[in-house]
């Protein structure tokens, strides 16, 4: 429920006595399960994003187009989801399931057969302050054809309105193009890991974005999926992390040292695996290994920037492989955050860089 007061009372005290109250607290008591998520309408916030009831009921359309509900969706033969044909969709959201102040996943599938580079977007309209886009294509494929977009964003009171409409933007209008799996869920809190997604298996984006460079999506990770940053213009460009969208900037307040590791390697442009080698102890870009700039910002504009050293596990670069463990212990230095990003740079120029398994998790201080 919202509310803008809270009151307590203290009653029923003894006649002819003074009663002394002191270090009166209120906190949030977090649920072990659910970690202080709170869903009052148990994910009905979207409705029939999976489109189930075989209908697209809910769902109108924008354009001169068509929309209606067709076969297969994501589940196979049997399972509908939503056909846009030179159309663009929208639907009302049960905007009061929203927890002003909590962070939310938004995610859909969709699978465009004609058009391998049809992309999809989605936004939330206030009918007052224009598309507010919070998710995008992840670069990664699944089975079937589908491919995902998803995004973060906090409820806000912006939000707060009877008419919040979920918007589907694809691109070109003019394609045919299944949506599936539309879906708004509240995100759990959990500081035992600051970077989501740290094994790139949502895929690279929006997560991370290319400062001079582009983001590609790396089949040759530690896993299914890495980070391939390509398209370099030069040392100092590289892929940085958006920690203000996709980070919970009340965890870096949560413990005082923190550890970022990372498995990182370089390879040929244009090329699918062959490698390059670098200088771990260089101190010149053109020859130099990989490095972070860690970047913080308070909310009275407070402003905190250091470039990590070259910290690898081994004495020297082992090109030919994920044998390369970036380690690093960062303290923030301020109190509270507005913005946080982690940015690659300041390596070798002609060389793509391969990340996967990027971590940053709490560790105790040295109190010795």
């Amino acid at each position: 429920a919202n509310a803008e007061t809270v009151e307590m009372v203290l009653a029923r005290n003894w006649n002819g006595f003074n009663l002394f109250i002191d270090n009166v607290t209120l906190t949030v008591q977090e649920d072990d399960d659910n970690k202080g998520v709170t869903d009052p309408c148990g994910n009905g916030i979207v409705n029939d994003g999976s489109f189930a009831k075989g209908s697209e009921a809910g769902w109108r359309k924008r354009g001169v187009g068509q929309i209606f509900v067709a076969y297969p969706g994501v589940g196979g033969v049997h399972d509908a989801a939503l056909q846009l044909v030179n159309a663009q969709a929208e639907t009302t959201l049960n905007s009061d399931c929203l927890v002003m102040g909590q962070r939310y996943a938004i995610s859909a599938k969709y699978r465009d057969e004609h058009n391998p580079s049809a992309s999809v977007r989605l936004y939330l309209n206030n009918g007052e302050d224009g598309n507010e886009v919070v998710a995008f294509d992840t670069l990664r494929e699944y089975s079937g054809g589908w491919k995902q977009v998803y995004g973060h964003f906090i409820a806000q009171p912006h939000h707060e309105t009877e008419n919040l409409i979920l918007g589907i933007n694809k691109s070109p209008i003019g394609d045919s193009t299944l949506i599936d799996d539309v879906d708004i869920s509240p995100i759990p809190r959990d500081c035992n890991e600051l970077i989501f997604n740290s094994d790139f298996e949502l895929g690279p984006r929006p997560f991370w974005i290319g400062i001079g460079s582009s983001i590609q999506l790396a089949p040759n990770g530690i896993g299914h999926a890495a980070l391939r940053s390509t398209e370099r213009a030069g040392t100092v460009s590289g892929p940085k992390f958006i920690g203000k969208q996709y980070m919970d900037l009340s965890c870096l307040s949560s413990a005082s040292k923190f550890r970022i590791t990372a498995k990182v390697k370089l390879i040929r442009p244009g090329t699918p695996n062959d490698p390059v080698a670098c200088d771990i102890d260089s101190k010149a870009s053109e020859t130099a290994c990989p490095r972070l700039r860690i970047y913080e910002e308070s909310n009275n504009g407070e402003s905190s920037g250091v470039w990590t050293d070259r910290t690898y596990t081994r004495e020297n670069w082992l090109a030919n492989g994920f044998f390369n463990d970036f380690v690093y212990d960062f303290e923030p230095q301020l109190q509270d955050h507005r913005d946080f990003y982690l940015f690659w740079s300041d390596f070798v120029a002609d060389a793509d860089l391969i990340v996967d398994n990027f971590s940053m998790v709490p560790i105790e201080s040295d109190t010795s």
